[in-house]
C-alpha cells in the first residue's frame, strides 16, 4: 500500500522507501523527474540528509494513491512538504517543497551533496 512507502520515507528509512518503489518509478522532485528505482533510491539517500525531523500534518488516501502532506526543517530552515505516491509498488512519486525560501538553499545543498557523492 503506498502509506507504507510514505511512512518510510519520512522516517528516513530509504531502504524501506525503496522495497516498495516499482523498477521502472519515476520520482518528480522540485528540480528534476528521475526514473528507474535504483537511481530513485540513491536520491534518496541525499534527500535523507536535508530532510530533518518531518512530521506528517495530514494524510489523504484513494484507491491506489496517498497523498502525505508534512512540515519539517531543510538546511536549518522550517517549512512545508507534500509527499504524493501512486500505485503498490510505487510508480509515481512526487515530493513538493514550500516556501521558496526554504526549497533553495536545500536544493543547493542537496546539488553540493550529489557533487561529492560521484
Amino acid at each position: 500500500m503506498p502509506h507504507a512507502l510514505v511512512d518510510a520515507f519520512l522516517a528516513g528509512d530509504i531502504a524501506g522507501a525503496a522495497a516498495h518503489l516499482a523498477p521502472d518509478a519515476t520520482f518528480h522532485s522540485p528540480v528534476a523527474d528521475y526514473d528507474g528505482s535504483e537511481r530513485i533510491a540513491a536520491l534518496w539517500s541525499t534527500v535523507a540528509r536535508v530532510l530533518q525531523a518531518p512530521r506528517v500534518t495530514a494524510i489523504v488516501e484513494g484507491d491506489g494513491e496517498t497523498v502525505a502532506f508534512f512540515s519539517a526543517t531543510f538546511q536549518g530552515r522550517p517549512g512545508d512538504g507534500m509527499l504524493r505516491v501512486i500505485g503498490e509498488p510505487a510508480r509515481d512519486v512526487t515530493l513538493m517543497v514550500r516556501p521558496l525560501e526554504t526549497l533553495i538553499p536545500a536544493v543547493k545543498e542537496m546539488g553540493r551533496l550529489l557533487a561529492t557523492a560521484t
